[in-house]
């Protein structure tokens, strides 16, 4: 930055010597035409003022330089200090989104599985209908008609019914493994009583 001032300095200082010397032409011509010279002094001291001017300018110009470079060296300080700065850890919105859509994609397809599955148990179980429809025994055949009316007329009771039966089944199936793994036991004590 002091270049580009001295440089300023220097170009101003090579203005003035060039207007000096072309006085100093203009003098030399006056002296040899001996016209008006006082014109000719009073515009040299006019020059002289306007070069004192300037180089009270100039002092001014390297007073500045100075501060100038002064804050430059206090912002050279300020910049080597390190900066505090903290880690934040967050997750940026995108991935959120992300992680939404991931989990919607998951229950749809679960569904869409589950739904896939009932349709193939249905499907079987219409083949197992049909396959009981083909066969001759009237007596089946009874039981079938039957059942379609009961399911037509009154579908909950019959889901009921068959509930009840089932788990009454169950419990009689229950009962009898309970007995028969008593009469085991009870084999067993007069086996070893015997014994």
């Amino acid at each position: 930055m002091s270049e580009i001032f001295s440089q300023i300095l220097r170009e101003a200082s090579e203005r003035h010597e060039f207007v000096l010397n072309k006085l100093v032409q203009d003098v030399q011509e006056l002296n040899k035409q001996n016209v008006n010279l006082e014109k000719l002094s009073g515009k040299m001291e006019s020059l002289e003022s306007a070069l004192h001017v300037s180089s009270i300018k100039a002092g001014s110009i390297e007073a500045e330089q100075r501060q100038l470079r002064i804050a430059i060296d206090g912002l050279k300080q300020e910049l080597s200090k390190p900066l505090p700065h903290e880690h934040h850890h967050y997750i940026p919105k995108v991935l959120w989104i992300a992680a939404g859509l991931l989990l919607a994609l998951s229950v749809v397809l679960a569904c869409w599985y589950n739904t896939g599955q009932k349709l193939n148990d249905l499907r079987a179980s219409d083949i197992k209908y049909r396959f009981l429809h083909l066969q001759h025994d009237k007596a089946l055949l009874l039981w079938i008609y039957k059942a379609d009316s009961l399911l037509q007329a009154r579908p909950d009771s019959m889901r009921d019914a068959v509930s009840a039966k089932e788990q009454e089944q169950q419990r009689r199936r229950g009962l009898l493994e309970e007995a028969v793994r008593k009469e085991a036991d009870a084999e067993e004590l007069r086996r070893r009583a015997n014994e």
